[in-house]
Formats: structure tokens, C-alpha cells, sequence
């Protein structure tokens, strides 16, 4: 989260890939806001809402680099801002159901978002963890001798 207000928060939305494999685009995330956050704008991507159900889609043409071909965090991500307005006062930003696909991948992610602290720049901070579950493509079969 980088600020708030009364009744308003805006953040920064961060995919990081530490995967052996680009994540092409267009990609989409979601998850499912647990009190009633209502999704005011975004910036740097499309964001929808259906109740407690944001989905964020990418602009098209966006790839996320391997970090273990870049080795530049920079150049591995992928960031957009968000800006959510609640009825609330207490800003726990507690997503569950997180799901990321591409048109060609599915990843697996943790089931909700946890905190961290002591993030320099940031109010507060949360990560989640996605891991591919598309096969890889097979070489084709393999000779043997």
C-alpha cells in the first residue's frame, strides 16, 4: 500500500517471475477481497470487479522476462497501481482464491496474501506465490543408443 486516506487506499501491484520460463502476455490476476474493497481505478492495466472478485488484465504485449535470464529484478516484473475505496477504516488487505494465467500457462498460487514487514517506500506490503502447473512441452521423442 503506498497511501491512504479515510476511506481510500492506492497500491502498487508487483509480478515478479522467478520462473525458468518468460510469462506471456497478456496475462490475468485475480483474487477474491475478503471485507467490501470496492475497485475504484487502476493504472497500467484493466481491472474489473464482479462483488468481491477483481480480476486484473494486462496491457497487451506484456512479457515478464525469467529472472534467471535478465538476473534484474526491473526487468523480470511487471507493475500496475490500484485504487480502492472501502467503507471501513482498517486497511488488511486480506486476498484469497489468488489465480495468474496466461493464454498459454496456469499457475498454482497460495491461497491468500501474507503480510510483510518493513517494506522501504510502502505502508504496508503483501506477497503471494504462484507456481506453474502447465507441462512442459515435450522435445519430441529422443533417440537412444
Amino acid at each position: 500500500m503506498m497511501n491512504q486516506a479515510r476511506s481510500s487506499y492506492s497500491a502498487n501491484v508487483t509480478i515478479v517471475n522467478y520462473q525458468n520460463d518468460d510469462i506471456e502476455g497478456p496475462w490475468e490476476l485475480g483474487w477474491t477481497w475478503t471485507d467490501d474493497e470496492l475497485l475504484l481505478s487502476t493504472v497500467g492495466a484493466k481491472g474489473t470487479q464482479h462483488g468481491n472478485n477483481v480480476t486484473f488484465v494486462s496491457l497487451p504485449n506484456v512479457i515478464i522476462p525469467s529472472w534467471f535470464k535478465e538476473e534484474d529484478l526491473a526487468k523480470s516484473s511487471s507493475s500496475f497501481q490500484i485504487s480502492v475505496g472501502r467503507v471501513g477504516m482498517i486497511y488488511y488487505m486480506r486476498g484469497l482464491a489468488v489465480s495468474l494465467t496466461t493464454e498459454r500457462s496456469k499457475y498454482k498460487c497460495l491461497d491468500a496474501f501474507m503480510e510483510v514487514t518493513n517494506t522501504p517506500g510502502y505502508l504496508y506490503t503483501w506477497t503471494t506465490n504462484c507456481f506453474s502447473t502447465t507441462p512442459k512441452k515435450s522435445r519430441g521423442p529422443r533417440e537412444v543408443s
